[in-house]
């Protein structure tokens, strides 16, 4: 593999976890009635070894903003708790006996306008990590070019498909900040809120 081919492979891993970093921070944004996928990538750890939670409890939807976990062993209820508190879902955690409640704020029209800024955000910290990437990557140009491991037409090559990649991230990232917001827009039915009445 060249020079260019090994720098391009490791340039698009780079903005590939971005994107999928960015895809699980929307996944935990409720763009809809609440489910599972919410709490996709949380992990427990059960005797030294860290369990998805999908393994740990059953996690079933209670009403459009609740989701009821029931853990497989009682004991690790108070764990399972900590991880999903710890989590930055923006959810109350309440116990009830043997099952975790998490209750999701209700989408109002007030609340949907933040969560899509929420939305927003993460897309725009997304493009920001694309751009440090390729301000990295630029880095690696100028460093392999000064050490011959690359010559004028390589580097030239190198740039541009550093710069095709981000651009292609960017486009990814735009897209599904599009389809989020757009899914927190038409999926809600809007609750009463409570300041308006």
């Amino acid at each position: 593999m060249s020079t260019v081919d090994e720098a391009t492979s490791a340039f698009t891993k780079v903005l590939n976890r971005i994107v999928k970093a960015l895809d699980g921070s929307l996944a935990k944004i409720p763009a809809g009635p609440v489910d599972a996928s919410m709490l996709r990538g949380l992990t427990v750890d059960t005797d030294g070894i860290e369990t998805p939670l999908t393994e740990v409890a059953s996690i079933d939807p209670t009403d459009d903003c609740t989701l009821t976990l029931q853990p497989y062993d009682k004991d690790s209820m108070t764990e399972v708790g900590k991880v999903i508190r710890g989590a930055g879902l923006e959810a109350t955690v309440q116990e009830a006996g043997d099952v975790l409640h998490v209750v999701f704020p209700p989408m109002t029209e007030a609340r949907q306008a933040e969560v899509s800024e929420l939305v927003a955000t993460y897309g725009s910290d997304a493009k920001e990590s694309v751009q440090q990437a390729l301000r990295h990557g630029e880095g690696t140009v100028t460093t392999y070019s000064e050490h011959g491991r690359l010559n004028d037409t390589q580097a030239q090559e190198l740039r541009k498909r550093q710069q095709d990649l981000a651009a292609q991230a960017n486009q990814q990232i735009d897209a599904q900040v599009a389809h989020k917001q757009q899914q927190i827009q038409t999926l809600w039915e809007y609750q009463p809120d409570p300041a308006g009445q």
